[in-house]
């Protein structure tokens, strides 16, 4: 499974679009520019807007998961 189809709003077609652009990376989407993303088949520049900040608000919440599967748990106290 290509990881951008994670992103809200990106299914197997649009994430083959991306594919095919470079956009191969939750990371690249949230970094890139509308006027980038606007270049692939089917994303307007609102779109574009729309999929940046999802893409940077899934990898604000993976981060946030990993840490909190990082995290020790807090020991009991007996």
């Amino acid at each position: 499974m290509n990881e951008v189809t994670k992103i809200n709003g990106v299914g197997p077609v649009l994430a083959k679009a991306f594919t095919k652009k470079g956009f191969t990376s939750i990371e690249k989407i949230a970094a890139d520019s509308v006027t980038d993303l606007a270049t692939v088949s089917g994303v307007s520049e609102t779109r574009a807007k729309e999929l940046i900040k999802s893409a940077k608000l899934l990898l604000k919440n993976l981060a946030l998961t990993d840490s909190a599967r990082k995290a020790k748990p807090a020991k009991k106290s007996v």
